[in-house]
């Protein structure tokens, strides 16, 4: 059944032709998920299996509602009966969903209780699937997971080819000559390496390329160029051709009086007869050319003078004054006929950038060597991935096609493939990849006109911005235009918009429909725009309005304020008429809403958002950031004095430094530990402190002997932490700050707590269900709403700068010449102090326009995201005669012709002539700046510790310190218990690792032993035994320190570690582990040393204590030994210190 009111109707019945394939052009709106499911589900009804179907997307969303999508009209068909006068939608699902349930039945496939069947999946689990089944071949290897982050990988594999540099090869030469390039500066090489790795799939084919033969790679590169240069000089010859005669005279004249003054660039210059042609001998010719049109801002010229070779010729006779005044009449008259003509502007424009036909010699150099690094920067990076276990979604990619082969190789797994899947469906097809394309290619370079397997593409070429994610839409217009391989593909395309009212439709068609380019252009990524029809009709009132904030150019920040203040205005206008339609604020890039966001705090406006606001943003953040440095870290002082300024303290600035002076160089907590005696602290302090240093004494001992994530939760939870979260936003964004802690955990502690701190920096608030209940105000990147829609859509900030271009160590584009053929272009970075290539800047030109083009997609995506009505916002500048221009790098730029072409709902507000703004007191959680001063935060009641719980807290202390491994058995050490005997032990270490550390046994025996007496005091009660505890603890340090074997001691050797903690799989699970002491030795032999506090039995004579001890700890040495086998392969000695006796034992 059809709707035949629909336009494009014809292509809507086509596309559900189950029997041909099809490429479908769908803009925004235009129903194409719809169309996908139909097409799916008809499928299903003639296949075997349902297996036999494969849907790709590029989403997990799109694929989840694509899946419920089937199912759901599976289910409504069965519980529909008969459907009598239903809509022509819905006789049309249940028609084409009824053979599918009545084939369900004749397989029996049980669909609805078996939906894994439907293979509807995104890009990148169907390449890990791929690359999966063959892990060597795809040189995948073991089991790696997809990681988000894999700048560890970047980092590793940069680090091992910058190393190069001390080795003896030809890639050492390489290495330097790129050193030298950049002035020596390893850490800007590193930066660019790495840069280059985030998009290794666009050139990595062409390094190899180019490596397999250099003398042949530059020929072929040097014809690229000059084809370039003929192509394009005739395509400007032709456009110029029926105005040859006015131009020669011009050019003639110029040429003549440019010559004269000794400023004519071109050398040996002959007056034309002709236009110049499309030799390569000919570019300075049209290079003059252009001289005399363009302004040096590629403008079209409006007038010349003297400086451009048109003089006036007052000083000269009266027949050349005529002459000089008929030459510029005929220049006027020829500017003025060329205005509009924008094509031809930019095929003049073009030309002067073209570079000289020729690669110079210390440029190919330069690019040979480069490509050779880079070859090797693609190998190191897989090391980098199959040692730290994980790849990212180019590698998943790579790794599939590498497990398809070759349209005339295939693997098994591709033969098995072909015969499997008979139905390929791709959603978002104008964002596909090259990789991604070569899989679709193998999977279907089997099939065979009418052998009933079919390909079915939908997208949209004005939708396509992920080219940062290597998205290339040249090759959805390429596939349109020519088809995929020996698939035949009718185009089609769909004009009917279900989702906006009629207003926004032909707003969007007008201002749109020149904005795009006039032609497809597949190389530079050129998308003529297609217009849709509106099924819905227009709704009352304006569809699209825009307010311009114009101030002068020193007043940005106060323009941007007022614009801030005009959107909130909006929205509670939209809030008051509209109760709970949707709202979408979307930006270009996320540090647009810095002025937005706390003037929506002070309007009470809630919001939903998605990777808007980070974590660090929240002040609770910061507590638990500091908290984790702080345990990690007991020298840490900032972490320390952060956390005494936190609410379960909040110190003043002077209680403050009042342990900050009582510590002098020793670290806060040991001021801490000794609070009681720094008379200048407040009486307040010493109040809040009691409760909060014995918690602390408990999470810092047990630093390493329980998970770190474990450790902090139980820190915040003693703190009373949970009662700062006043909202689930906070609570949420607490729970995502210990998983960020989990999965940076090692060995009970942090690899690295800088590194970990930057992780939460980036790291955003996530979406919280509770937050989101009932509110419909939206805050978003214009990429995070694609495939999204709401009521009304707000853009602000459309005014403000994009992100400049970087400069890149190699720049590459393909290019079509006018035969269709791809062409390769390939520059490198010009040394530092030099001036780029004209081909660099030529590439760099290419990036620039498709940027342009790309970002005129992303407003069309922005806008069209509404149902109802769309708002725009900018702030913009006045110039000295008072004309107000976006800049060229905003999205306004982009349609900005065409908002002037027709001024309807635009509205322009004047700051001067506004009421003074008012001050917000909420700071902003977007934008970066210094801090204000703080007021202090503080629990009403300091923190509180009840009996029962004080006492829980020293038996876990203590028995935290009994369980060190499963070998941790110390002896009968001291007439206690074994808790008792635990925590003796433990103290003794402390202070062994405080000489390793600090270089002496902090603090001085009195205050030492009172230290010790606090900390044993709640596990022994009887005055005499906790005497001679302490002494046995006093004993066993002092002899240990000037024992012959002190030595170990010494912080000085190489490669010193206390406390050191270890990780290691094993029977699959992790185990971690804390080593006393290891160094190595002058000889280069690594020492692993335990400590054992034990002490001799009664009878035992002190050989039979000795091998008693190694019989008992030996194991636990060796594995880890074992340890650090795995990490290098120096000799290794493992030994027990025994402190009851200050001996050294050396293990076998």
């Amino acid at each position: 059944m059809t709707n035949s009111s629909l336009s494009d109707q014809a292509d809507r019945d086509a596309a559900l032709d189950v029997t041909a394939s099809y490429i479908v052009q769908a803009p925004a709106g235009s129903g194409k998920t719809e169309l996908l499911t139909l097409r799916y589900l008809k499928l299903l009804a003639i296949c075997e299996q349902p297996e036999e179907v494969l849907a790709i997307t590029f989403t997990k969303k799109a694929a989840g509602e694509m899946r419920q999508r089937i199912l759901g009209m599976l289910k409504w068909t069965l519980s529909a009966g008969e459907i009598g006068d239903s809509s022509s939608l819905h006789r049309l699902r249940y028609e084409i969903c009824r053979p599918v349930i009545e084939r369900d039945r004749e397989k029996d496939w049980h669909i609805l209780d078996n939906p894994s069947r439907l293979r509807v999946q995104t890009i990148d689990s169907f390449c890990f699937y791929l690359a999966s089944q063959l892990p060597v071949l795809s040189r995948l290897g073991g089991n790696p997971t997809i990681a988000e982050d894999i700048s560890p990988c970047f980092a590793a594999a940069v680090t091992n080819t910058v190393v190069l540099l001390e080795q003896d090869s030809t890639l050492a030469e390489d290495m330097a000559l790129l050193l030298r390039y950049l002035d020596n500066d390893v850490a800007r090489v590193q930066t660019l390496l790495a840069g280059l790795l985030h998009n290794r799939e666009q050139w990595l084919p062409h390094v190899l390329g180019i490596k397999s033969s250099f003398e042949d790679a530059r020929m072929y590169l040097q014809e690229s160029l000059e084809e370039l240069i003929r192509e394009s000089t005739s395509e400007v010859h032709e456009a110029l051709i029926g105005r040859q005669m006015e131009l020669l005279e011009l050019i003639n004249f110029m040429a003549e009086n440019l010559a004269a003054e000794s400023k004519l660039a071109v050398e040996d210059f002959a007056p034309l007869l002709t236009l110049p042609g499309s030799s390569l001998s000919a570019l300075p010719y049209w290079r003059l050319l252009v001289e005399m049109l363009l302004t040096q801002s590629d403008g079209w010229r409006l007038r010349v003078d003297k400086r451009n070779g048109f003089p006036s010729g007052e000083s000269q006779d009266k027949e050349f004054k005529a002459l000089c005044k008929r030459r510029k009449a005929q220049f006027n008259d020829l500017a003025a006929s060329l205005q509009g003509n924008d094509d031809l502007l930019e095929a003049l424009a073009y030309l002067r950038k073209l570079p000289d036909p020729a690669y110079e010699s210390r440029h190919w150099d330069f690019l040979s060597a480069l490509t050779r690094l880079l070859e090797y920067l693609g190998a190191q990076l897989l090391v980098s991935f199959r040692s730290l276990g994980v790849i990212d979604y180019s590698q998943t990619s790579a790794a599939a096609r590498s497990a398809l082969g070759s349209p005339d190789d295939p693997t098994d797994l591709a033969l098995a493939l072909d015969h499997k899947i008979q139905h390929i469906l791709v959603d978002e097809f104008q964002d596909t990849s090259q990789l991604q394309l070569d899989i679709l290619q193998q999977l279907t370079s089997g099939w065979q006109v009418d052998d009933g397997r079919t390909l079915f593409l939908v997208g949209d070429a004005m939708q396509s911005c992920y080219g940062f994610r290597n998205a290339n839409v040249g090759i959805y217009l390429n596939v349109r235009e020519n088809g995929l391989a020996s698939v035949k593909l009718h185009a089609l395309t769909l004009q009917a918009n279900f989702r906006s009212q009629e207003k926004l439709v032909s707003w969007v068609n007008r201002i749109f429909s020149t904005a795009f380019p006039a032609r497809a252009n597949s190389s530079r990524g050129a998308v003529p725009y297609s217009a849709s029809t509106s099924v819905h009709a227009g709704l009352d009132g304006v569809g699209i309005t825009t307010e311009l904030i114009c101030h002068q150019r020193d007043q940005a920040m106060a323009g941007r304020e007022l614009e801030a203040q005009r959107v909130v205005a909006r929205i509670l206008q939209l809030k008051a008429d509209h109760g709970d339609a949707s709202v979408a604020i979307l930006v270009r890039y996320r540090s647009h809403l810095r002025q937005l966001i706390p003037k929506l705090r002070a309007a009470n406006i809630q919001w939903q958002s998605t990777d808007i606001d980070r974590l660090t943003t929240l002040p609770i953040i910061g507590d638990l950031l500091n908290l984790t440095a702080a345990v990690v870290n007991r020298g840490d002082r900032i972490a320390w004095l952060a956390i005494l300024r936190a609410p379960w303290c909040g110190l003043t600035t002077a209680d403050l430094h009042a342990i900050h002076s009582h510590a002098g160089e020793k670290s806060i907590w040991y001021a801490l530990q000794q609070h009681s005696d720094i008379a200048a602290l407040s009486a307040v302090a010493q109040e809040y402190l009691e409760s909060f240093v014995a918690i602390m004494d408990y999470i810092v001992t047990a630093h390493r002997r329980l998970g770190l994530r474990d450790l902090i939760e139980t820190a915040w939870d003693l703190l009373r932490g949970q009662t700062l979260a006043t909202d689930a936003v906070e609570r949420d964004s607490v729970s995502h700050f210990f998983d960020l802690l989990e999965q940076n955990e090692a060995g009970g502690s942090l690899a690295s707590m800088s590194k970990f701190a930057d992780k939460v920096r980036l790291a955003f608030i996530p979406a919280t269900a509770d937050h989101s209940t009932g509110n419909s105000i939206h805050l978003l990147t214009m990429h995070k709403a694609k495939g999204l829609e709401f009521d009304h859509v707000i853009l602000p900030g459309l005014a403000n700068q994009g992100v400049s271009d970087r400069k890149s160590l190699l720049l590459w584009h393909e290019r079509l010449n006018q035969s269709g053929q791809a062409r390769l272009f390939i520059a490198a970075l010009s040394a530092s102090g030099s001036d780029q290539g004209l081909l660099y800047k030529l590439l760099q030109h290419e990036q620039q326009h498709k940027n342009k083009l790309e970002d005129t997609r992303l407003l069309y995506i922005a806008i069209t995201r509404a149902r109802k009505s769309v708002s725009l916002f900018a702030s913009l500048p006045r110039n000295s005669k008072g004309v107000i221009a976006p800049r060229a790098d905003s999205l306004l730029s982009r349609i900005w012709r065409e908002l002037r072409r027709n001024p309807q709902g635009i509205t322009e507000f004047e700051l001067d002539q506004q009421p003074a703004l008012a001050v917000t007191a909420q700071p902003s959680n977007v934008a970066i700046d210094y801090a204000d001063i703080t007021s202090i935060r503080r629990y009403r009641r300091a923190l509180s510790l009840p009996a029962e719980a004080g006492k829980n807290l020293a038996a876990g202390l203590a028995e935290l310190e009994a369980v060190n491994d499963e070998a941790s058995a110390e002896g009968q050490s001291v007439p206690v218990g074994g808790r008792k005997q635990a925590v003796a032990g433990t103290l003794i270490h402390r202070q062994l690792e405080s000489r390793v550390r600090c270089g002496s046994a902090v603090p001085e025996s009195a205050s030492l032993r009172n230290y010790w007496r606090l900390q044993l005091r709640s596990g022994i009660a009887d005055s005499k035994e906790l005497e001679t505890t302490l002494d046995f603890i006093e004993d066993s340090v002092e002899r240990s320190l000037a024992a012959e074997s002190a030595w170990i001691f010494d912080a000085a050797l190489a490669d010193s570690e206390a406390e050191l903690g270890l990780s290691s799989f094993e029977n699959k699970r992790l185990r971690n582990y804390v080593l006393d002491r290891c160094f190595i030795d002058a000889a280069g032999t690594r020492w692993i040393i335990d400590y054992k506090s034990a002490t001799a039995d009664a009878n035992q004579s002190q050989q039979g204590f000795i091998d008693a001890q190694v019989q008992l700890h030996s194991v636990q040495l060796g594995q880890y030994k074992k340890l650090f086998a795995a990490m290098d392969s120096r000799p290794t000695k493992t030994a027990l210190y025994l402190t009851s006796i200050a001996k050294l034992v050396e293990l076998e």
